[in-house]
């Protein structure tokens, strides 16, 4: 019995002892490791085994493994619910999985160069110009050679070699400084010790394998001094033969793939002294010469003996939106306004040159020009306000009210850029702007109107446009007549477009004339049998005949014979007519029959 209590105490003890460390591993499981959870786990199973199997039968409790937090998400705060923070983990769990996923954009692959940088070519040349030789790389690509290296001799290829040479130096120097600078060298103590151990060990060795070094070292002393001497020894360089088809041997200094042509060249290593000179005369202001080789977005592609450099279309050409094309192959000065990355961000500008060219030009054309006279100028630029013309170096304005007679043209449709048109001078004013006029340059057409188009005489005309006032009449190129809208119908419309339609034709009379103010009042002319009619002078208190157009309710709408426009409408009121007043007025009385018929004609005493 008591080796039986004795065995049982520290089966139940262990019991106890199992369940503390289980609920203790659990709290601490609770914020620690999964692995934790997992021993507290085994040792809760065992020591509940051992005491079902001794004492009464205990049940098993069951846990349940807790998942792990993502990275990025904080302990749980100290006070908050377990349900809230399970609920705010659900909540931002949808959230993201809400989001859809951005999508990259995907780029547009550049088209890959023909050819890469260092790459021998051969072509044949298609031209040549003074700066320049043009090549067909076997119709793959265009390329351009730089002829002022036909000029270059021995001592100035020797020199190009020693500076390459020293910028290959420097970029090394330069690479090993920044790597030194970035690492940090930590040493032990034992590693010093070893250090020194294996110094020491040299030392010993030193005298014994000093003849042999001595003997190795010879060999390499001479392939050390031979080699800078196969460095020197310049390869043969091929000929050329300024002749189109004529075939030509050259390396790819530049590929092309920004857009401007493939660039050639017989001395790659000349790169290294004009990085200098670039980078001087960025600071110096000086200018520096430069081979266009092609024009790219935004402007033009430069080469400066071998160093690619860009120059904005703004700071090339004075005039915006100029075609570039034509400067590709000129040799021309720029300034340098950025070199920054060893040469390889260069921006180049001839802005304040073409500027400064410009105002000498034209102040040396304003001298020569007279004002009030008559000169020929081509045109420049078309913009809404008007035309700026080139008159002898010098560009002017020509504004929409000094552009045609016609007040209706358009400066697109009276000027055509690259034509010559005559215009006059009328003044320079206090901003030294030109101001200019077609209008007074040419004969002014309405010179001859008051005798050409005479009151009462008949012409044909065009409906150029239509106006709630009235229809616009075109008789001639810069000559318009208006037709009111009271005068375009005996019947009374609220706007021309009820009668008549731009672009149609029609026959009109002169109403008045008033070549001053450049006026033509016009009335649509009589046809039919009434273009035959006599006219007949209105005026108050005389007789007139009239043929009956409409019957209303309140009377008769009445044309008086031979008349236009609004002149030609009368109205006979109903007590007028002399006829009873009868509800029937409308539909029986004579005038009625006689206005159906169309033919009857009576006389109409207006003051009676």
């Amino acid at each position: 019995m008591t080796s039986t209590s004795a065995s049982s105490s520290p089966s139940s003890g262990g019991a106890d002892t199992s369940a503390d460390a289980a609920a203790s591993s659990g709290d601490t499981g609770a914020d620690g490791d999964d692995g934790d959870e997992g021993d507290a786990e085994e040792g809760a199973a065992e020591g509940g085994a051992q005491a079902g199997t001794e004492g009464a039968p205990a049940k098993r409790k069951r846990r349940r493994r807790r998942k792990k937090k993502p990275a990025g998400e904080g302990v749980q705060a100290e006070g908050q619910a377990p349900g809230e923070g399970a609920a705010a983990e659900g909540g931002a769990e949808g959230q993201t999985g809400a989001r859809p996923p951005k999508q990259k954009k995907e780029r547009p692959e550049r088209e890959r160069p023909a050819f890469n940088v260092g790459d021998v070519v051969f072509g044949k040349v298609i031209e040549f110009t003074e700066d320049a030789l043009f090549v067909d790389l076997a119709g793959k690509a265009k390329a351009i050679f730089d002829l002022r290296e036909l000029l270059i001799t021995e001592d100035e290829a020797e020199e190009y070699n020693r500076a390459h040479t020293a910028d290959r130096k420097e970029a090394q120097e330069a690479g090993e400084e920044a790597l030194s600078s970035t690492s940090v060298a930590v040493v032990s103590e034992a590693e010093a010790e070893a250090e020194a151990a294996a110094e020491a060990t040299a030392a010993e060795a030193a005298p014994a394998a000093e003849a042999p070094a001595e003997v190795a070292a010879a060999p390499t002393a001479e392939a050390a001094e031979a080699a800078p001497a196969a460095d020197d020894k310049a390869p043969q360089l091929p000929r050329v033969i300024l002749e189109p088809g004529a075939p030509f041997v050259g390396l790819v200094h530049n590929d092309g793939g920004r857009g401007g042509l493939v660039v050639l060249t017989h001395h790659p290593k000349r790169l290294s002294k004009a990085k200098r000179l670039v980078a001087d005369a960025s600071k110096s202001g000086a200018l520096v010469f430069g081979l266009v080789t092609g024009t790219i977005k935004g402007g033009v592609e430069v080469d400066v003996d071998g160093l690619r450099a860009f120059a904005p279309a703004s700071h090339v050409e004075l005039r915006p939106g100029a075609d570039l094309s034509h400067l590709v192959g000129k040799r021309l000065p720029f300034s340098v306004t950025q070199y920054a990355k060893r040469g390889r961000d260069v921006v180049l500008s001839r802005r304040a040159l073409l500027e400064g060219e410009a105002k000498e030009k034209r102040d040396e054309a304003l001298k020569k020009l007279e004002m009030g006279a008559v000169v020929e100028g081509v045109v420049r630029t078309v913009v809404p306000f008007g035309a700026f013309i080139d008159v002898g170096g010098v560009e002017g304005l020509v504004p929409l009210s000094e552009m045609s007679h016609n007040r209706a043209d358009q400066p697109k449709d009276v000027f055509k850029v690259g034509e010559t048109q005559k215009v006059k001078i009328l003044r320079v004013d206090e901003k030294g702007k030109l101001w200019l006029s077609r209008r007074a340059a040419i004969e002014d057409p309405w010179g001859q109107v008051a005798s050409k188009y005479a009151q009462g005489t008949k012409h044909t005309g065009k409906v150029a446009r239509l106006q709630p006032f009235g229809a616009f009449i075109e008789l001639e190129s810069g000559i318009d007549g208006l037709i009111h809208t009271a005068d375009l119908s005996v019947k009374r419309i609220e706007h021309p477009e009820e009668v008549v339609k731009v672009g149609d034709e029609i026959e009109v009379v002169v109403a008045s004339v008033d070549s001053r103010q450049h006026r033509i009042a016009l009335h649509p002319a009589p046809t039919g049998e009434a273009a035959n009619e006599a006219p007949q002078r209105v005026q108050l208190h005389k007789t007139v005949k009239v043929v009956v157009v409409a019957v209303e309710t309140g009377g008769l709408t009445v044309r008086v014979l031979g008349a236009t426009g609004r002149n030609a409408r009368g109205f006979v009121s109903a007590s007028a007519t002399g006829t009873p007043a009868e509800p029937s007025f409308a539909s029986s009385s004579p005038w009625a029959r006689s206005s159906r018929r169309r033919s009857s004609r009576w006389i109409l005493a207006a003051a009676s």
